[in-house]
């Protein structure tokens, strides 16, 4: 490689660097969001989850696979998908929260906020994150205190492996907490830009 060409191509990587932060702005101006916005972003946490949701669908594959196998060539069932594709499921639900969270997967109301300036929306983001924080913290704290239930009680699935119900549970407070630290995340995030659009707003 020449001493010309190196030059050239560290400019053409980048322009597709600035090209790309020039759709990705764009792109975020057409769904009505302020380009000043904060992107939340999936930290080590969420990455964890993102991998054992991913564990979990492939276990499930596996149990009602094995299940379909048995059950239509051998004619015999091991009695386990259902109690424990149940199990994987809840566990499912509650560990894909906060990788929905980070990487904004919920449903938003974009017809109101591209009606708001950067400030309102900046304050109703903030304001929504207050009340989500405040939901799964209860959230978290009745699955706590089911799980507590279950420990205590030494209550026992009716099913022929008598699981003890305090170990599928578990998966639910640990889903409920995570979601807490990534919506606690997003408010922090939020809550800086709040910070901005007001300066923003006095300068102008």
């Amino acid at each position: 490689m020449t001493e010309i060409e190196r030059p050239t191509r560290a400019a053409s990587a980048a322009q597709i660097g600035v090209d790309a932060e020039q759709i990705a702005l764009q792109q975020t101006v057409r769904h009505g969001q302020s380009p000043f916005a904060p992107v939340s972003r999936q930290g080590w946490l969420e990455w964890v989850f993102l991998w054992l949701c991913k564990l979990i669908i492939l276990a499930m594959i596996g149990i009602i696979g094995t299940e379909l196998v048995t059950r239509n060539l051998f004619g015999f069932s091991f009695q386990l998908s259902d109690e424990f594709g149940g199990y994987l499921l809840a566990a499912l639900a509650f560990f894909s929260l906060c990788v929905c969270q980070a990487n904004g997967y919920f449903h938003r109301v974009d017809f109101v906020q591209a009606r708001l300036s950067e400030l309102g929306q900046a304050l109703s983001a903030v304001l929504f994150d207050l009340i989500s924080l405040l939901f799964s913290v209860i959230m978290f704290w009745q699955m706590f205190l089911l799980e507590q239930g279950s420990w205590r009680s030494g209550e026992l699935a009716s099913t022929i492996l008598m699981t003890p119900l305090w170990i599928p549970q578990l998966t639910l407070p640990i889903g409920a907490a995570a979601l807490c630290i990534s919506v606690g995340k997003s408010f922090a995030l939020n809550l800086g830009w709040l910070a901005k659009a007001i300066r923003r707003r006095r300068g102008d």
